[in-house]
């Protein structure tokens, strides 16, 4: 090594110009040092970190690793192979844990213990030395000054000797304080050296310590291991591969396929009906009163299990009984002609055969046009006039229906051989907009008449056809049409960015994610012009919630009624606090109350905080998420009382009592 640069020691007592520069150029080089130093230090502590997060995420790996055969997964939980392997990796990877526990210690001592020292004993000590070097300097400056200006006329001794004793005294000290300095300068030359070069060593040989233990713990033996894990990882990959292309093949087949069974009402002249099937599932609206003479209609998957039809809404399954009659509602044309021909198929019992569709089609061959509903109560009066004079009274509840058209063949067909008797399902099929005809015929009198869509009849006609039809042709006339008034709306893509925070408190962008967010819960009931777009219920419900006004100011902005406003806030209040978990949650594992506590020391300069609460109650992090809500409280309660109440103080129960804190008012204790 090249020679140490020295500060002259003997000449501290004369303090000359040319032996204070050369002081100044050592005591630049010391904050070069120091400075240096600190940045160094900083480096290893990052490395010393980093070895303690990898010795712990290690740790953590091979845990987890052992409790996998305890976890119950739904698909392949019972692979014991996959056990088997996982539980030799978690030996592995808890030998290689124990290796980086090993280093980490390593790197504590021989790496971060000589830089630690030299910075805060070395480099104070010079600090220290220099501040106290000054002052005796400007003693002494002080003590020269005042003998100086001692008078040469008037002498006095006593003065004079005080005088003189405070020089000595000053000179003394700045000349012992000035050599210690100037000792501890050219110590440090040799000091810089050793801090720097000493913890790379140490780190060296840590590294070293740490490769050469992780060769002993694997063996030949772990390395056959790997190398038949990776030639299955291999293999597994080519197989999902494969299964990938097959899938996107599939789908290719299947878009090109269903690209026509994507219109709502798709044509039956391109996709056939279906009339041999004795098993369907499908959705279907179901009407429900809602009063005396309201009712809302349910969006429901039906199925035939059997000779059952079951429903199943929101994970329960309802079977229909003998006594119960449901008023359901096709999607298309097509699904209500396959219902009606499922259902008479199961009428006759043909799915106890062993061929049921083939009985199925060959008993459909002669009565392929009578499973269609009439277009008119006239019509299916004439079309049944021949072949039901004289038939009694049906015991059964029978439909009506306003869709399709019917064969004139439906006259020369027995009803006993469309529809058997004692049938298990009894199934009504009527839209929305036949329900007023439905009720002023009952009001004339033809309320105990429908026809049903198996082609039999509800009631005897009478034995005068020609009263009939008089009676019928009255009833037509009777028949009044109200005609719909639509108030003006206006959608969501028609509203600025400014009308969307004004009115509804949040900017377009988040309003279209909580339209996409409640869609799945906001469709649904009858289509057609009568039922609001979900943009149209989300718009109306938060114009609601920010405004806090009655619902009928909301429902005259929105262009809706009041009872519209009214569902529409349930079913997206509704959504949105099913689907509150995904978005507000307060951070509980490790990670995230690091990353909440070093987001509130960057923007607030407070350390260990994860959040901040107030009002009654809600709590938010640094960058203002909402994290926690209790809203079970009303505003006179106390927020403390509310505080300890809530689900936070279980949060912090255990191990995150240490990880971190709550900032509020002081309304909180």
């Amino acid at each position: 090594m090249p020679g140490i640069d020295k500060l002259p020691i003997e000449e501290t007592l004369e303090d000359s110009p040319q032996t204070r520069s050369l002081l100044g150029v050592f005591e630049e080089d010391a904050a070069a040092i120091s400075s240096y130093t600190q940045q160094l230090f900083q480096a290893m502590q990052r490395i010393y970190d980093a070895q303690n997060e990898l010795s712990a995420a290690t740790h953590l790996t091979s845990k987890l690793l052992k409790e996998y055969e305890k976890q119950r997964f739904p698909l392949g939980g019972d692979d014991e192979v996959m056990s088997s392997t996982l539980q030799q990796f978690a030996k592995v990877i808890d030998e290689l844990s124990s290796c980086h526990a090993v280093l980490s210690t390593q790197l504590a001592d021989a790496m971060m213990f000589p830089i630690t020292q030299f910075k805060e004993r070395d480099l104070k000590e010079i600090l220290t030395l220099k501040e106290v070097f000054q002052i005796a300097s400007d003693d002494h400056d002080m003590a020269i000054n005042r003998y100086s200006r001692l008078s040469k006329r008037r002498d006095n001794e006593k003065v004079r000797c005080e005088v003189m004793e405070d020089v000595y005294t000053s000179r003394k000290k700045q000349h012992q304080t000035m050599m210690h300095y100037f000792t501890a300068l050219n110590t440090l030359q040799y000091k810089k050296k050793i801090a720097l070069l000493e913890p790379l060593l140490g780190y060296m040989q840590a590294q070293i310590s740490f490769f050469k233990l992780g060769s002993e713990n694997l063996t030949q033996q772990w390395e056959d291991f790997l190398s038949t894990i990776g030639t299955s990882v291999q293999n597994v990959r080519r197989e999902m591969d494969g299964e990938v292309d097959v899938m996107q093949q599939t789908i290719q087949d299947l878009e090109q396929a269903s690209d026509i069974l994507y219109m709502p009402d798709p044509d039956p002249s391109k996709i056939p009906i279906n009339r041999n099937l004795t098993r369907k599932a499908g959705y279907l609206n179901t009407r429900n009163k809602t009063g005396l003479v309201s009712s809302s209609w349910d969006r429901q998957y039906f199925f035939s299990q059997g000779g059952n039809l079951m429903s199943q809404a929101r994970g329960d399954i309802t079977s229909f009984d003998g006594k119960k009659v449901a008023i359901l509602q096709a999607e298309s044309r097509k699904d209500c002609e396959e219902w009606i021909a499922t259902i008479n198929n199961i009428s006759k019992r043909i799915y106890l055969s062993e061929n049921p569709e083939e009985i199925a089609a060959r008993v459909n061959q002669s009565a392929l046009e009578a499973v269609t509903p009439s277009p008119s109560f006239q019509q299916r009066h004439e079309s049944l006039r021949p072949s039901t004079q004289g038939r009694p009274r049906a015991a059964r509840s029978s439909s009506q229906s306003s869709m399709g058209c019917e064969s004139p063949a439906l006259s020369s067909l027995s009803l006993d051989s469309l529809v058997a008797p004692d049938t298990p399902i009894q199934f009504d099929i009527i839209s929305p907009v036949s329900e007023e005809y439905a009720s002023q015929a009952k009001s004339g009198g033809q309320g105990s008449r429908r026809t049903n869509p198996f082609g039999e009849s509800g009631e005897t006609p009478s034995e005068d056809s020609e009263g009939n039809r008089a009676e019928c042709e009255s009833a037509r006339r009777r028949r009044k049409y109200k005609t719909r008034i639509f108030k003006s709306r206006r959608p969501l893509c028609e509203l600025s960015e400014e009308e969307c925070a004004r009115g509804l408190g949040l900017p377009r962008a988040v309003v279209r994610e909580v339209c996409a967010m409640v869609a799945a819960d906001a469709e649904g009931g009858p289509t057609g012009s009568c039922a609001l777009p979900v943009a149209l219920k989300v718009t109306a419900a938060l114009a609601f919630l920010t405004s806090g006004s009655f619902q009928d100011a909301v429902s005259l902005g929105a262009g809706v009624s009041q009872s519209a406003v009214s569902a529409a806030i349930h079913t997206v209040c509704g959504s949105l606090v099913r689907h509150a978990d995904e978005h507000v949650a307060f951070p509980s594992s490790p990670r995230r109350r690091l990353r909440a506590q070093q987001d509130f020391r960057a923007a607030c300069g407070l350390p260990r905080v994860l959040g901040a609460v107030d009002c009654t109650h809600v709590t938010c992090d640094a960058n203002r998420l909402v994290t926690h809500v209790c809203a079970r409280y009303p505003g006179s309660t106390r927020d403390a009382r509310i505080l300890a109440n809530s689900a936070l103080p279980a949060a912090f129960r255990g191990h995150a009592a240490a990880d971190g804190c709550l900032v509020g008012d002081d309304a909180y204790p």
